[in-house]
């Protein structure tokens, strides 16, 4: 085990400077990309080992997904996955890791860190999901190949919090949004995909 640090676009050299870290994760927000290039400069530079945790959003208002069969989510997710794909290769980052998220679909606001499922009483066809999951983690396999970079799947809760920052009633204020159960994991892992296991979201 090597332990790092999890570090953003702010305070982050002094969060590596303070702990000589020679292991992180960036929390990556896509759309921000330009904000990164002094950090990954910085990383490269000091010999620091790092991967990147993709998050974005859909059409400016969804959650990336790649396991909901609405409005072409899992195809749009994949475009925005291939683009940090791109970066994570370009700097040499050692992973990019993402969610494969939940069954239904679910709003989010990157700035207010808030999340609202749209229909969770929808019925689903979780084998359907679980099938075009496997079709578009081929997919991303095979172009993180191309670009040197390990792609990891991070385990997620059942249910979503309502607001992320709000560390009391937002995240205790959960919604039924379906998340990848954890034994799909396991046959994720049967299948040779890497797995990132967040002890957090996994207890959750």
């Amino acid at each position: 085990m090597k332990i790092g640090v999890k570090i953003g676009p702010q305070n982050w050299q002094e969060i590596l400077e303070r702990s000589q870290a020679k292991y992180c994760e960036v929390w990556f927000r896509l759309d921000w990309k330009g904000r990164y290039i002094p950090l990954f400069k910085y990383l490269r530079k000091n010999k620091i080992f790092f991967g990147l945790h993709f998050w974005a959003t859909v059409d400016k208002k969804y959650f990336p997904c790649l396991l909901t069969l609405e409005r072409k989510m899992a195809q749009k997710t994949f475009k925005l996955l291939k683009q940090a794909l791109d970066i994570a290769g370009e700097w040499r980052a050692s992973y990019l890791n993402f969610h494969p998220e939940a069954y239904h679909l679910n709003l989010l606001d990157l700035d207010k860190q808030t999340i609202r499922t749209v229909n969770p009483n929808k019925p689903i066809d979780k084998e359907k999901s679980f099938d075009q999951l496997l079709y578009y983690l081929e997919k991303i396999k095979t172009y993180a190949k191309e670009k040197n970079v390990i792609p990891l799947i991070e385990t997620v809760p059942k249910y979503m919090p309502s607001d992320v920052k709000d560390q009391k009633q937002g995240r205790l204020k959960v919604q039924k949004s379906e998340g990848l159960e954890t034994k799909k994991f396991f046959k994720l892992a049967e299948k040779g995909y890497p797995i990132c296991l967040d002890l957090g979201h996994t207890m959750a």
